[in-house]
């Protein structure tokens, strides 16, 4: 142990909290990357960067993963306050290039991540939506059937009696 820094390499942990590491790969437009592993990513970034032209006045990039498709981080100002689509043009853009990009304000700065991941167009089969709507009616039309003393057993008909019940809960 040397200074207050044990044999690990790592800070003591505060508090019982435990102490990541973390790398963040920065650069400023027009720095070079240096890292090996790195040097993969300018043209997606670059690629990226273009397609947030109309958008915004990127002023740093962070790579967050130093991987063949990182999450990136822009900060930078917005090319105009008024909002005219230019979002859903880049959207589309990241999309093609395979990342979906998250709009936020830190610190006064507008910063869009990009996340290496696009989400599915296709929302599932609709039919089995509304299976699971009558099936979920069913089941709280007869609870309600049961809590006015309704014997289902005997009288299946009677379901309908649960209404006030059902209608109850499945507005809430």
């Amino acid at each position: 142990m040397h200074a207050g820094i044990p044999a690990t390499g790592l800070p003591p942990e505060p508090h019982g909290i435990p102490v990541v590491p973390s790398i963040c790969l920065c650069y400023t437009p027009g720095m070079e990357n240096t890292t090996r592993e790195s040097a993969q990513n300018p043209t997606v970034i670059k690629r990226l960067q273009e397609a947030l032209s109309n958008l915004m006045i990127v002023e740093d990039i962070t790579v967050l993963e130093n991987k063949l498709r990182p999450m990136v981080r822009f900060g930078g100002r917005l090319v105009s306050d008024q909002d005219n689509g230019e979002f859903e043009t880049v959207v589309e853009r990241f999309r093609r290039l395979g990342y979906t990009p998250m709009l936020r304000i830190e610190d006064d700065q507008y910063v869009i991540q990009a996340l290496p991941a696009v989400a599915s167009e296709k929302t599932g089969k609709p039919w089995v939506n509304a299976v699971l709507f009558v099936l979920t009616v069913l089941s709280v039309l007869s609870l309600g059937a049961l809590r006015e003393e309704i014997d289902l057993i005997a009288n299946p008909l009677q379901i309908w009696r649960g209404w006030p019940f059902a209608v109850t809960i499945i507005a809430s």
